[in-house]
């Protein structure tokens, strides 16, 4: 998990270097890793049902990163069925520790679902790198860049406030203030 979480930090470098692209591959990796043995453990004694938030936080976050890879122009270095096999086991999983319809862990599983949809969809994001455009916190930024696309395309949300809109970092209070302005969404599943 905490693997997981560290290497989000690759998005943040600037796109075009190959310790970028090596870093980022290796997130992939290191989310590969955490699906399987988070699926091997739900398998043998049945974890998702009881597991904390910050476990489904993480699992959702290598969903994500999945999610950019293989959508990508690193596609080619990976083997895309093999992610879309784990991120459905992700997705699974998430459903799975949902405990009623309309919970955290059943939202968050809808959500990533579409955003898969739309990710598979654009064609002229499998041309380009992975990327986030909101950067203050790790993993954090990566959920949140994912939860703001989501919103342009599902929410009715037109585009990233311009504060968020650069792509470089901005300050954790700047975020907020701009983050507060929209609806509950990051409130819920963050």
């Amino acid at each position: 998990m905490a693997c997981v979480q560290l290497r989000t930090y690759y998005f943040f470098m600037s796109p075009g270097t190959d310790i970028r692209k090596q870093g980022l591959l290796k997130a992939y990796a290191a989310a590969m890793i955490l699906i399987a043995k988070v699926a091997d453990a739900d398998e043998k004694w049945n974890i998702t049902q009881f597991a904390p938030s910050g476990f489904i936080q993480i699992l959702t976050i290598a969903a994500m990163i999945l999610m950019k890879i293989v959508n990508s122009s690193y596609a080619s270095y990976i083997d895309t069925e093999e992610g879309k096999r784990a991120f459905n086991t992700a997705a699974s999983l998430l459903r799975k520790s949902s405990v009623e319809d309309n919970d955290l862990q059943g939202r968050v599983n809808k959500i990533i679902a579409q955003l898969w949809n739309l990710h598979r969809n654009l064609n002229l994001r499998k041309e380009e790198e992975p990327t986030v455009h909101i950067k203050s916190r790790w993993g954090a930024s990566l959920l949140h860049d994912s939860l703001w696309m989501w919103r342009e395309e599902f929410g009715g949300q037109k585009a990233l406030p311009p504060k968020l809109n650069a792509t470089t970092s901005t300050s954790p209070s700047s975020n907020s203030r701009n983050i507060s302005t929209g609806k509950a969404v990051f409130v819920v599943l963050w």
